[in-house]
């Protein structure tokens, strides 16, 4: 204020090296404890992305025995089905209702392993390109 016109203030500071050794240990400290937290999430990631390989792989090998059981007994007990119901139909002891229902199996059967087929064939792409060969030189 106008009481005050003559007077200077000026500040000066200056840091205290009051136990230094101990500040620049919790600095390395905490660098450290971030090194690791960035190396602890780095193996579960890993351990995450192993997991997920190892599931595929497991579909993958499931789906092969799916797709052999609908070749080995599904795919033709539903034809039997459907020659069965055809045969009745001609004979005139079975409906047209019938020979219809087992040829719709028949061919929901045959859908199924398609899709199951598809599904393995993306597991299959996605096993097989996880790890690119090595370029031959």
């Amino acid at each position: 204020g106008p009481e005050f016109s003559e007077m200077l203030s000026f500040g000066a500071s200056r840091p205290l090296f009051v136990d230094q050794d101990n500040r620049q240990n919790q600095a390395l400290a905490a660098a450290n404890a971030m090194a690791a937290k960035a190396k602890a999430e780095r193996i579960e990631l890993h351990r995450e992305h192993l997991a997920q390989t190892k599931r595929w792989q497991q579909t993958w090998q499931s789906n092969l025995k799916r797709v052999a059981d609908f070749d080995r007994s599904l795919i033709p007990l539903t034809q039997q089905r459907t020659q069965a119901a055809l045969s009745a139909y001609q004979g005139a002891t079975g409906s047209l209702a019938e020979v219809l229902a087992a040829r719709r199996m028949e061919i929901d059967m045959r859908m199924e392993k398609l899709r199951i087929q598809m599904d393995t064939a993306r597991l299959w792409a996605q096993l097989e390109y996880l790890i690119p060969e090595e370029v031959q030189q």
